[in-house]
């Protein structure tokens, strides 16, 4: 399997741990430096992400993937891809329709999420 392919089943994983508020499975798939870059402007770390995800702060209701394009360069993975989504974030539903960037490096003999960066696309961008 190509390092591509890989990303591919770990993106697969990290979308099921969302959807699923499964912070173990999100544990083990980010790296300890972390930065999750949301569409609205707002940063968080590993922990703080994590503990918005188990909290209930971050509910994915529905999350889905499409126009997917992996690129790896040596230890980093880039991931392309367009996100759609219905997450409820404070108790307010929001429907997401961003652009991603999710950063991978392979350390250690593992593929780890080392930032992950959301651009929400305007509705004339369509």
């Amino acid at each position: 399997m190509s390092a591509e392919d890989d990303i591919r089943q770990l993106e697969d994983r990290r979308e099921a741990a969302m959807l699923a508020a499964d912070i173990d499975t999100l544990g083990e798939l980010l790296h300890d430096a972390v930065t999750y870059s949301h569409s609205t402007g707002g940063m968080d770390t590993r922990q703080v992400y994590l503990d918005g995800v188990g909290s209930g702060t971050f509910v994915y209701k529905t999350l889905t993937r499409d126009d997917h394009t992996v690129k790896v360069h040596g230890n980093i993975g880039l991931s392309f891809f367009h996100m759609v989504a219905d997450v409820q974030i404070r108790g307010n539903m929001h429907h997401l329709d961003n652009r991603m960037l999710a950063v991978w490096v392979h350390e250690d003999g593992a593929w780890k999420l080392l930032a992950v960066q959301s651009g929400a696309i305007p509705p004339q961008a369509k």
